[in-house]
């Protein structure tokens, strides 16, 4: 972890992302998750060296100094937090973990998929007990 530039971009190899912001205060990288759905939101994930259960990031490689303010708490402003989701989200597409694979539209769309089952599986529900 001494070796990591604060506020810098590293690809990663992670839970929930393959691109993270150093964060050294919090040992941790700033992302951009997915879980349910089509929106990403701000998330922090922690340097494998923090130990488990949370330490799930292991960072391969530096890619360049972020461009934007990095702040001390996660409590950005819709606006921004647009900004910092969108340029995560470029820089994963742009330095792919994997040579011609799309981690970015990939976690994107296992997102949506989980949505729609999920949705599939409340309006059977209600369908069942209609019947």
């Amino acid at each position: 972890m001494e070796d990591l530039k604060d506020k810098y971009c590293y690809k990663i190899y992670a839970r929930n992302a393959y691109v993270g912001i150093w964060i050294e205060r919090k040992k941790s990288f700033m992302i951009s998750r997915y879980k349910v759905g089509p929106h990403s939101y701000l998330f922090e994930e922690y340097h494998w060296d923090t130990g488990p259960p949370l330490g799930t990031v292991k960072p391969l490689m530096l890619i360049e100094k972020c461009p934007f303010q990095i702040k001390e708490t996660t409590d950005y402003n819709e606006v921004d937090k647009k900004i910092l989701l969108n340029y995560l989200e470029r820089l994963e597409e742009s330095n792919p973990i994997v040579k011609g694979f799309n981690s970015f539209k990939n976690r994107r769309s296992s997102a949506i998929n989980f949505e729609k089952r999920l949705s599939k599986g409340h309006n059977d529900m209600i369908k069942t007990r209609k019947e």
